[in-house]
Order: structure tokens, then C-alpha cells, then sequence
């Protein structure tokens, strides 16, 4: 939708330019061959777009057929493994009490062998099943990642900041808590807890953020998962670094020890090296990497310390500890970590400032950008970064929950829901490197709770 409206603005562009010129005494100009083009255009949009959809829908059938088939054939295994060993108890029985004629023992051996047979089918079937359940999820997996959009802050928790990384390529990956679910809905959640309603709704999973505490000492606190109308939700006894954060609803967070819901709903990731992936994503790409580096689109959450007193570097640190073990199981799943790639993180000095230390290069699944990264604007990360209005980072309503920091609460101010987030760079003076919340870099302690977390990945196309 949104590359069509593109297409009628440059249209619409065109055609006016061309009215001027005519005016100004160049040549007349027929707008009929461009609308023509148009409509082309827009027809060739709809097919693709109805051709998705449809794809979509066969992945989506295809995928439950094979759920119900493993489920069929684990039903029939359970069955024939039952009568399996009650021919084998027969049997046993048989031979212990002596008295049976061999024929008799022979044939139900026969019978158990048969059944035998027919389980080590089922299994073998089962199996295959499971194989082709298992490509089809990495099919639908690279499908939707493929599905790019451009990120203008639609669909996001924030809306005054759209400004600050139009024209970015985003895609999905993982979930995680997200936007508040309103008061309305707040209230309904919390009457069916307390009355006992949702005792058998946990999922069993939950999610591990935030501090229990503002000492600087890190004692984290687990947010247990609940299905509820066919949508997961978790439930945050907050922990506020201001009484008056607005949420993306306009409610203000409130005190610590309020109860509030978190949707979980998938994260939005920004798309760091577009320009290097292969054509068969992006049609313009050199194909020299082979694998999406992401970075998240907004801070996530807060309330993690970046180490304990005196530890500012990256390798022995709390945050990459709760990055590449916490956070990592608890926001994607099986099939999404075998394909989140093991990336080489450097940790070396900085060009600008020279107590920011040599810290020894570790092989991480998740990471935090470096100062390097995100204030040189260099290599991949050139798009995301590469000017001081996009650097900024914008915090979702569960990192509102977890003790982040707000530049402002005025929605009229560029400060807006914009909080400050920490980088991996270490410093030799026991601090480390942030992004303050207006976009500048800074100095902070390494215990501090109230900096966001923007984690960084690698996801391979294969």
C-alpha cells in the first residue's frame, strides 16, 4: 500500500512539473501515457499482492495439515505401542507359567512381530513428517522475512518520532512484551487474575527483564505469560523512574508496584546492511552478505544494569550475559534461534576518544551496538545511524515498566518516549558508552538501571 501511494506521489509530481514547463513555453505535455502506466502499475501491484496472500494462506493450510497428520500418527503409535506390549506381556506370561503349546507362543510372537513392523512404519512416517513440518516452518520463516516494510513508526508505540527513521527497511522477528493494553482492557486482565481465571491460561513461559530494584544491584524479576482471548499477555508489577510516563495509550505508568498488562506481540527489527543482501530480497543488493544485520527498532526494555561495579567491559558483562541467554530463549523460538547466527563482535577502541579501552572480541548471538558502530556511521550500520535525528531511541511501553528513562513527556517535544540506551564500548574510567536520549553520546556508570536496551543480531538467510 504504502509503495503505491509512493508511486502516485511521483506521478503526481511528474505531471505538475510538466504542466509548468508546458506554461513557461516548453512543449505541451499529454499526461494520458502516464496514467496509463499508472493503472499498469497498479495492476501489476494487485496481482502480486493477491499472489502473496494466497501463498500465505497454502504455507498457513499446508502447516496445519502436517500438525494434524503428526498428531494422527503419534495417536496411532500410542496405540500400537499399547497392544505391543500387551502381546509381549502375553508372552511373557506364557513361557514363565510353561504350559502353553509352542504354536501358541510361536503365533503370538508372529502377531507382535507384525505390530512391530507396523510401529517402526508409523515412526519412519512420523519422522518424515516431522521433516517436512520442519522445512515448511524455515519456508515460512524466510517467506516472512522477506516481507520487508519501510519503517515510518507505523504499528509502533510511538508517533511523534515517525520523522526520525522514515525510509528505513524493518522486519519481524521473536516477540516480546510491547504496548500496554490499555485501561480498559488493563481492568478485564486484572479482575480475571485476581478471580482466578487465568490459572490455567499460563503458557508457562514468561519473561525475565526487569530489576526488583534501584540499588544498582541487578535482581531480576520474571513476568509469567497468559493466553487470554487467543492473545498473550503478561502481567508487570512496574518498576517507574517516573510517576508520569505517558504509555502509547496516553495512561501515565504510575508508581512502582503498579499492576499493569503487556502485550506480546513481534519485534520490529531495522535492517542494517539492505544494500548488501542478495537481489533476490532486495533487487538492487550486491549479494555480499549472507545474512540480515538487525538492530532493534526500539528499546525493548530497561532495568538491566550493564555490570556490577567496576566491570565496564562487554565480555564479562551482566547485559550481554542477559542478551545472549535470557533475552535470547525468551524471545525466540527453537526454530528462529538455529537461525540467528553466531557474529564475531569486536570491542576495540574508539577513533574519537582514547580512554575507551581494548576490550577482547567475543562470539555472540545477541549484542549491543558499539560507539564506533553507531556514531561513525560506518559500514553496515551507515543507514541506521548516519545522522544525529535517527539515532535516537524510542522506548516501547514494557521498557517504560522497567525503569527507563523519558526525555520528556510532551509530545511536542523531540524528546518524546525518546530514552537512553547503552552501547557494548568499554572505558577505562569504569564507565561505559550510551546514547543520551536526544541522540548524543555519553558517559555512564556501568550499575545504572534506567538505560535502555536496543540488542543487535545476525540472521542468516540459509
Amino acid at each position: 500500500m504504502k509503495n503505491r501511494y509512493k508511486v502516485l506521489t511521483v506521478v503526481v509530481l511528474v505531471i505538475a512539473f510538466a504542466f509548468v514547463f508546458a506554461a513557461c513555453g516548453g512543449e505541451s505535455f499529454d499526461p494520458t501515457e502516464l496514467q496509463n502506466e499508472l493503472n499498469e502499475l497498479k495492476g501489476k501491484y494487485g496481482e502480486l499482492q493477491t499472489k502473496h496472500d494466497a501463498l500465505q494462506t497454502e504455507l498457513n493450510t499446508a502447516k496445519t495439515d502436517l500438525n494434524g497428520a503428526i498428531a494422527d500418527k503419534q495417536s496411532k503409535i500410542d496405540a500400537l505401542q499399547s497392544d505391543v506390549t500387551a502381546k509381549q506381556t502375553q508372552i511373557n506370561k506364557l513361557l514363565a507359567d510353561g504350559t502353553a503349546a509352542q504354536e501358541d507362543i510361536d503365533f503370538l510372537q508372529t502377531e507382535l512381530n507384525d505390530k512391530q513392523a507396523q510401529l517402526n512404519q508409523l515412526y519412519d512416517e512420523l519422522t518424515k513428517t516431522q521433516s517436512d513440518l520442519s522445512s515448511l516452518e524455515s519456508a515460512l520463516f524466510i517467506y516472512k522475512s522477506i516481507l520487508i516494510g519501510d519503517w515510518d513508526g507505523q504499528n509502533s508505540t510511538y508517533t511523534a518520532s515517525n520523522r526520525v527513521r522514515a525510509g528505513l527497511r524493518y522486519i519481524e522477528l521473536g516477540e516480546y512484551p510491547c504496548n500496554y493494553v490499555g485501561d480498559t482492557l488493563n481492568t478485564a486482565l486484572t479482575n480475571a487474575y485476581n478471580g482466578g481465571g487465568l490459572a490455567a491460561a499460563a503458557t508457562g513461559k514468561s519473561y525475565t527483564s526487569n530489576s526488583s530494584t534501584t540499588s544498582g544491584t541487578y535482581t531480576p524479576k520474571t513476568s509469567p505469560e497468559y493466553l487470554y482471548n487467543g492473545q498473550k499477555y503478561v502481567r508487570v508489577s512496574i518498576l517507574s523512574y517516573g510517576d508520569s510516563y505517558p504509555f502509547s495509550t496516553g495512561t501515565n505508568n504510575g508508581a512502582s508496584g503498579t499492576i499493569h498488562w503487556f502485550k506480546v506481540e513481534p519485534i520490529k527489527w531495522l535492517v542494517m546492511n539492505w544494500d548488501a543482501l542478495p537481489k533476490s530480497i532486495n533487487p538492487y543488493g550486491t549479494g555480499a552478505d549472507a545474512a540480515f544485520k538487525l538492530v532493534a527498532a526500539e528499546l525493548i526494555t530497561a532495568g538491566v544494569p550493564f555490570g556490577a561495579t567496576g566491570v565496564t567491559l562487554w565480555e564479562n558483562s551482566v547485559v550481554r550475559t542477559f542478551l545472549n541467554e535470557t533475552f535470547y530463549n525468551e524471545a525466540f523460538d527453537a526454530v528462529t534461534r538455529g537461525k540467528i547466527a553466531a557474529t564475531s563482535v569486536p570491542n576495540n577502541t574508539t577513533t574519537t576518544n582514547s580512554t575507551d579501552g581494548d576490550g577482547t572480541a567475543t562470539t555472540d548471538k545477541v549484542y549491543l551496538p558499539s560507539y564506533y558502530e553507531v556514531f561513525n556511521a560506518s559500514g553496515t550500520y551507515n543507514k541506521v545511524f548516519d545522522t544525529f535525528a535517527k539515532r535516537p531511541g524510542v522506548l516501547t511501553d514494557f521498557a517504560i515498566a522497567n525503569y527507563a528513562f523519558m526525555g520528556s513527556t510532551s509530545n511536542t517535544s523531540s524528546y518524546y518516549r525518546m530514552g537512553c540506551w547503552c552501547l557494548r564500548s568499554a572505558s577505562s574510567s569504569s564507565n561505559v558508552r550510551s546514547v543520551y536520549a536526544g541522540g548524543s553520546d555519553d558517559y555512564v556508570s556501568p550499575i545504572l538501571l534506567h538505560y535502555g536496551l536496543r540488542p543487535a543480531c545476525a540472521l542468516a538467510l540459509s
